[in-house]
């Protein structure tokens, strides 16, 4: 469809890119989509694969988890409309952590809060 379009546009007629515009081809074909379903379903066994040794190795930094997660969603039909878009997802991880970091402050001084009691209480009696 898009070889139709651009076609139909005469010689030098097309405008100039849009500065940092990125065109992305993906091919919705059956043998694309076949295509597509192999290289998820590889990644899905490399992750199965490798997963039991993150414990003692982070070899699962050596793979973009979020892309291969991305890839596998759009290969077995998810349309695009309903993947979280990376920047929104990055904002959420985001919110998230910090939420985590804050919590993570509040536990240490509640415990620290409750030894200076101990302590004192200690030295009262």
């Amino acid at each position: 469809m898009f070889l139709q379009v651009l076609s139909s546009i005469p010689s030098g007629k097309l405008p100039p890119r849009p500065e940092g515009l990125k065109l992305k081809i993906v091919y919705q074909g059956r043998l694309a989509l076949a295509m597509g379903k192999l290289q998820a379903a590889a990644g899905e066994r490399w992750i199965a694969k490798w997963s039991p040794l993150t414990e003692l190795y982070p070899v699962l930094d050596n793979v973009d988890i979020d892309g291969l997660a991305r890839d596998s969603a759009l290969n077995e039909g998810v349309t695009a409309e309903r993947i979280v878009p990376v920047d929104e997802r990055d904002q959420k991880r985001a919110a998230e952590q910090q939420q985590q970091a804050i919590a993570n402050t509040v536990g240490i001084a509640e415990t620290a809060s409750k030894a200076y009691k101990n302590v004192a209480g200690v030295g009262n009696a």
